[in-house]
């Protein structure tokens, strides 16, 4: 940038809720702007649905888009930004393409001429006032942060969007070079769990060997198709190898797109030991089989599909089983299993974020973080997050905002 040119940089978000995440990041230099999207998702849930139809910003104005990773909230509404005029370019790593090609289904691969891949943890120049870096997230394998400095002549401005945070996983170390831990830091943070209660660690095992005990023949285990499936088959192998459980016991597999992830997983070698596996499209026949056996089914929340029709025979068979492992709103099916005539067992040992105080030891690392913007929860986390962040004082500023609402910097000084 020459001396003289004036810079401002805008941050708003998209979304005020847990699912739609998306935020805009505007550089305006001598009246000239340029625009990054971080992530493009859908809101999910019924009372969302009105929210996918309409963007807060023009499409055909974005020049970039950067995704943090493939979950549906933070990617599907990419084919709809195109056709609505986007003709930018996106950015992610190679595992995030790579699983979006599923996420987004066979329709939509049109988006992929557009999608470009980088290596994690180097320094890119998107323009001569732009560089960026991917770093590596354990939230799920190939998920990222992302780290932005805005450039003039003499001075930077740089910002860290944690994405879907979490510190270790089945599959994944989150790991950033040293010298982002001493820059001064505007950091986007998550707060899908404000609070949260500590994870169960082995209570799937524990579970899984008292009802091996138990006169239910049939353990049924709805998960996400992406990741949670992937961790819950190779916990399963595990077991089976270390002879916790019979190597004999069948474990069926429902759901297209869990079956493309797990044999993505499985090449990519993120599942050392596969277990006996064997993929079947709908119930048909699995219940009358008299061995014990365990079925892991689509989609997680039990809403339609093969799980949803596993709950239903559940309540009038008491040789099922339900393991409940991951969150599910009482607006779904898995959320209200208590309020169910069903036997089942739950864990929260498998969750992909962190709990707040997960959130707030990681924020603690950072030498000279300017300003903390929370997103990705719903109020009432956000404000837990704020009061915990001030409390501490991790950061100048924290600050909540509602989709409409920004912040700016003057890059003049």
């Amino acid at each position: 940038m020459q001396k003289g040119e004036k810079m401002k940089i805008f941050f708003e978000t998209q979304s005020s809720e847990v699912t739609g995440s998306s935020h805009l990041v505007t550089i305006i230099r001598d009246n000239k702007p340029l625009r990054i999207l971080v992530d493009c998702g859908k809101f999910q849930g019924e009372a969302e649905k009105e929210k996918n139809r309409f963007f807060g910003f023009e499409p055909d104005k974005i020049d970039v888009v950067f995704v943090t990773h493939a979950h549906y909230d933070h990617i599907g509404r990419i084919p709809q930004l195109i056709k609505s005029g986007f003709k930018g370019i996106i950015i992610s790593n190679e595992v995030t393409r790579r699983r979006a090609q599923i996420s987004l289904g066979r329709s939509n691969n049109f988006v992929f001429s557009q999608w470009k891949h980088v290596e994690e943890t180097f320094l890119y120049s998107f323009s001569r006032e732009i560089k960026f870096a991917f770093f590596k997230n354990a939230h799920i394998a190939g998920a990222t942060a992302l780290f932005l400095r805005v450039e003039n002549h003499n001075y930077s401005e740089n910002y860290l969007f944690t994405g879907d945070y979490l510190e270790k996983s089945n599959f994944a170390q989150t790991w950033f070079p040293e010298w982002v831990y001493r820059l001064p830091l505007t950091i986007v943070a998550e707060t899908t769990y404000g609070t949260g209660a500590k994870k169960e660690h082995g209570k799937f095992e524990r579970e899984l060997k008292e009802w091996m005990r138990s006169p239910s023949h049939t353990a049924v285990v709805p998960v996400f198709a992406m990741e949670r499936g992937q961790v819950i088959l190779k916990k399963i192998g595990e077991m089976q190898k270390k002879r916790k459980i019979s190597a004999n016991i069948p474990i069926f597999i429902q759901g297209e797109s869990l079956v493309d992830y797990t044999n993505q997983y499985l090449a990519e070698g993120l599942i050392p030991y596969q277990p006996n596996v064997i993929p079947v499209p709908t119930n048909v026949g699995i219940r009358t089989l008299p061995q014990y056996k365990i079925v892991v089914t689509t989609p997680g929340m039990g809403k339609d599909g093969a799980s949803r029709t596993w709950i239903e025979h559940a309540k009038k068979n008491k040789n099922i089983m339900l393991f409940k492992v991951g969150y599910a709103p009482e607006t779904a099916p898995m959320g209200i299993l208590g309020q169910m005539n069903v036997k089942f067992m739950e864990t929260n040992e498998f969750g992909s974020h962190c709990t707040g105080e997960e959130m707030i030891e990681f924020l603690s690392r950072f030498e000279c973080i300017k300003n903390v913007i929370l997103v990705h929860g719903n109020m009432s986390t956000k404000k837990i997050m704020f009061e915990a962040i001030r409390e501490r004082r991790i950061a100048s500023k924290v600050w909540i905002l509602e989709p409409g609402e920004f912040i700016w910097k003057d890059l003049n000084n």
